[in-house]
């Protein structure tokens, strides 16, 4: 019934409802996307997917 276990190394999960996710979804390598972090606009590049 699913689930899962870690056994060494850093997981780290987006989904895609977090701010982050959502600007994530349908991108590529190499894509740039636009976040607001901590109320000022970035620009982010996507250099892996993985």
């Amino acid at each position: 019934a699913g689930g899962g276990s870690v056994l060494a190394g850093d997981v780290q999960v987006i989904t895609p409802a977090s701010p982050l996710g959502r600007a994530l979804v349908g991108k590529r390598v190499g894509d740039e996307v636009e976040l607001k972090i901590a109320g000022k606009a970035r620009m982010l590049e996507i250099v892996e997917l993985g």
